[in-house]
């Protein structure tokens, strides 16, 4: 009886075992190329819907069959479509049989190209202040100041199938708002993401800016080390940004900090005082490798005396928020 169990529970794991397996062994003779691996991680979501048919047909040995028998045929199908989208001979030799049949625009990942995007100081000859905004959901951002005369510049990597981020300015009196958003565009069922990356750089560093970062799933890095901030917002679902302040770039209001199960970094001079409000759930905040639990409030010893300051308000959910003074 225990074997039996054990067989039902492991069943649908060994199947995919060896599915790995096979991958394995093609990669070693040199069938499918090692960067495969990259493509494979997009069917994980299979294995719920196998979970789910189990649950549904429940635990009878009809139940097992055909979970089983669909496991089998899943199986099956990734490794032909991975094979076939990795030798145009195999993927030839299948359109033969099915005409429909094309595994390269399944799997499509499409050519890497760059786009380069800028605002320059004389379209706005007024503005005295500006708001960056970027929101998104996948891929890297590198978010940097420069002493460029140019408001700024935007130099976007990403597939083909993906398509031109969105890059909009407008102005508001003498208050530029510019915001920085994924295509929603995208050509392939299955698209590799992998590539998308977005390097901003802010010039004119004297000019008073407003950052609010939204990031899903992708890690961000920005490094300000004259840029006159104002206000700096960041929210993470699942991703994760590392932000470094100099003594120069430190907020003159406030940072105000929101995660999800992802993490957040900041890094700041060590002779900044911080006055902290924090609502910590199941995740941890910590400053200076001290450990902030629950909602409350905390001030570093020298934010009395300290010639620059900064608030900072974090939310954490199950992720984390750690910030440092080097």
């Amino acid at each position: 009886m225990n074997q039996e169990k054990e067989w039902r529970g492991s069943s649908v794991g060994a199947i995919f075992l060896i599915l790995l397996g096979l991958i394995f062994l093609l990669n070693n003779f040199g069938v499918l190329p090692w960067s495969v691996w990259g493509v494979l991680w997009r069917f994980w979501p299979i294995i719920f819907i196998l979970w789910g048919l189990r649950a549904i047909f429940g635990r009878s040995r009809f139940s097992r069959l055909i979970v089983g028998l669909i496991s089998l045929i899943a199986v099956l199908f990734i490794l032909a479509l991975v094979v076939s989208a990795n030798n145009q001979q195999i993927n030839d030799w299948v359109k033969r049989y099915l005409p429909s049949w094309d595994a390269t625009k399944v799997l499509r990942q499409g050519e890497t190209v760059e786009t380069k995007k800028s605002i320059a100081s004389t379209e706005y000859p007024t503005v005295s202040k500006r708001t960056v905004k970027a929101e998104l959901g996948l891929g890297k951002l590198i978010l940097n100041d420069s002493a460029e005369a140019v408001i700024a510049n935007l130099v976007a990597k990403h597939s083909t199938t993906f398509g031109v981020p969105k890059f909009e300015h407008s102005l508001s009196g003498q208050s530029l708002e510019i915001e920085l958003r994924q295509s929603d565009k995208f050509g392939g069922w299955f698209n590799e993401f992998s590539e998308l990356r977005y390097e901003l750089s802010l010039g004119m560093p004297e000019l008073l800016t407003d950052l609010d970062l939204e990031l899903g799933t992708g890690a961000a890095e920005l490094e300000l080390k004259t840029l006159r901030v104002d206000t700096a917002t960041i929210e993470v679902g699942t991703g994760s940004v590392d932000v470094d302040f100099s003594a120069a770039s430190v907020p003159i209001s406030e940072i105000k900090l929101a995660v999800g199960t992802g993490s957040i970094s900041i890094r700041l001079p060590k002779e900044v005082g911080l006055a902290i409000k924090h609502e910590v759930g199941l995740g941890g905040f910590s400053v200076d490798n001290n450990k902030l639990k629950g909602d409350g409030e905390y001030k570093t010893n020298n934010y009395d005396t300290a010639t620059v300051k900064v608030a900072i308000r974090g939310e954490v959910g199950t992720g984390s928020i750690s910030v440092e003074r080097y």
